[in-house]
């Protein structure tokens, strides 16, 4: 490699957050450390710049630093111990722990034989009930829009079969399920609350019609809990609970941060299934510590992950309240990492998306457009744009905020 080549590569890259162009091709790396992003080009047509990402929802906090460094200290000999001597970790005492966890903060009281720790992120986890469940020939229902499938390039299994419906209010995602569940491929239907990125919550008695409507015609449920984390102390309980055999997907990087714990997701089975269980695969016995390392980020790492999350809302929220007074933020918690803006009637939002990015690339964020995969717009969205704080320190907020406020008076639709 030449010297020249070698230095316009960007350094300290330590996490990759890869958003496909049209052409499949790295766009976008991240700086992990303070959130900022490199464009690499793609299929776009100007000059590598710096941007600030208030798009991607990484958390780029680390919770072992709360933790007390003797423990610390103690917890690194033991997995030290663990590297020299091949001693792995019990699985049922990480499974005790998430269990532990999930008792606390839900009704759930089942057995810790229906926990299922996976070393892999909570994609591929919910990745494989999709293979339990629909395999080759079935359909997952899936409500739009929808923040977390928009980019299905990243399932392993790139064979699924979607089946699409609008779900923009909570009385659409019932009757739209309803119309589509007696369709014989239909195997299951995804769910997340606070629904993502319109952000409403799903009630008790929409949750039920839903469930009915699921046991009738034998469609499972899977509930991906992937932001419940960032909802305040004691406001965690999971939408499971209104569900008569859900299955569950949880991680930890959305609460923690993407470091040390990304990596690691379980799945929450219904008592008694033996279908899940047989496909869960077998995976490596975790490394020796790890048990004891996530209890202590559970003790030592809730109240300050959340208090950074917060601090970086309300500066979000001071910044766009003084450049923009008319805009509207909305999000499900004060420590919840999403937010939508209700940007004037006039701004289209996809639109705007555009005009940041090829005439003022400095700030990224998400319209409505990227999180339906058949472009299916509804005017009701067209008004709204998504952002998070999580992969933003606060200068960096303060900064992107400040442009994205700038950007938001210069275009004009």
């Amino acid at each position: 490699m030449s010297e020249e080549r070698r230095r316009k590569k960007p350094i300290e890259i330590t996490l990759i957050d890869i958003l496909l162009s049209g052409s499949g091709s790295p766009l976008i790396e991240i700086q992990e450390s303070s959130g900022l992003i490199i464009i690499q080009s793609g299929q776009r047509s100007h000059s590598p710049c710096v941007t600030y990402d208030l798009g991607t929802a990484h958390y780029n906090f680390n919770a072992t630093k709360y933790i007390p460094e003797g423990i610390l200290d103690s917890v690194r000999d033991e997995i030290g111990v663990g590297v020299q001597t091949g001693e792995t970790e019990d699985v049922g005492e990480i499974r005790k722990v998430f269990s532990d966890m999930r008792k606390r903060e839900t009704e759930w009281n089942g057995s810790e034989e229906d926990v299922f720790v996976l070393p892999i992120p909570t994609r591929q986890s919910i990745d494989l009930l999709f293979r339990a469940f629909a395999g080759r020939s079935g359909q997952i229902a899936m409500p739009l829009p929808n923040w977390h499938f928009w980019n299905l390039d990243g399932f392993a299994n790139q064979e699924y079969d979607f089946a699409y419906f609008e779900a923009s209010t909570e009385q659409e995602l019932v009757d739209n399920f309803r119309k589509i569940a007696p369709k014989k491929k239909i195997k299951a239907l995804v769910l997340v609350d606070p629904v993502n990125p319109l952000l409403y919550r799903i009630s008790e008695a929409a949750a039920r019609e839903i469930d009915t409507i699921a046991l009738k015609y034998g469609v499972e449920i899977i509930i991906d809990d992937v932001m419940r984390g960032n909802q305040p102390l004691g406001q965690r309980e999971s939408l499971s609970r209104w569900f008569t055999m859900p299955y569950v997907v949880e991680g930890l990087s959305k609460r923690f941060g993407d470091k040390p714990c990304g990596y690691l997701s379980y799945i929450l089975v219904p008592e008694g299934n033996r279908k899940v269980k047989q496909s869960v695969p077998r995976v490596s016995p975790p490394p020796f510590g790890l048990a004891r390392t996530v209890e202590n980020i559970f003790i030592y790492g809730e109240q300050p992950a959340l208090k950074e999350l917060e601090r970086r809302n309300d500066v979000l929220d001071s910044e766009l309240g003084q450049a923009c007074p008319e805009m509207r933020i909305r999000r499900p918690s004060p420590s919840h990492m999403i937010s939508v803006l209700e940007l004037p009637r006039a701004i289209h939002a996809g639109e705007l998306t555009v005009f940041l990015y090829d005439q003022h690339p400095h700030v990224l964020t998400g319209s409505f457009e990227n999180y339906d995969p058949e472009q299916r717009v509804r005017t009701s969205h067209r008004h709204l744009l998504r952002v998070s704080t999580g992969n933003m320190d606060l200068d960096g907020i303060r900064q992107g905020t400040k442009l994205l406020a700038e950007r938001i008076r210069d275009y004009q639709p």
